[in-house]
């Protein structure tokens, strides 16, 4: 279990999330110690029509370019970037995490009455069986999941 926490801004104005890291970062033990989730809604309001994909690259120089030729194969990449980090003292960084925008291509499905949901779906059955060195750890449309690890 990680830690969790939750935030809302009652006249619905925009926050940059630096009081949830503030909070999370203050709870010393989080069951495991070893990550903190995060919930957010609205963060993306130029990408909202779009799924989007959290990424973990064991090696982002090496396995970037495969698992994007194998996302152009189900849809289209809207937007892409490496997701910021802090540094945390003794905990070394593993993976590169990695955001996509991305729209599913409704045609490779025209049989289902869900067919993006179905695309994304597959997509990350197949790349999470498959795809050696990137490994999706969320995906969705609003609101979005993210976990981290460490201290926020």
């Amino acid at each position: 279990m990680c830690g969790i926490i939750g935030v809302f801004d009652r006249e619905g104005e925009e926050m940059d999330g630096s009081g949830i890291r503030r909070a999370l970062s203050l709870k010393d033990e989080r069951s495991s110690g070893e990550g903190a989730g995060y919930a957010v809604y609205g963060a993306y309001s130029d990408f909202e029509d779009y799924y989007a994909l959290h990424v973990f690259f064991d090696n982002v120089h090496e396995h970037r370019i495969p698992f994007e030729e194998m996302l152009e194969k189900w849809g289209r990449i809207v937007h892409d970037e490496e997701i910021p980090t802090f540094e945390q003292p003794n905990l070394r960084k593993v993976h590169t995490p990695w955001r996509y925008f991305f729209k599913p291509d409704r045609r490779l499905m025209p049989w289902s009455t869900s067919p993006e949901e179905e695309i994304v779906t597959r997509l990350v059955m197949k790349v999470n069986r498959e795809r050696r060195g990137a490994l999706i750890i969320s995906s969705g449309e609003e609101p979005w999941c993210l976990q981290g690890s460490g201290l926020a």
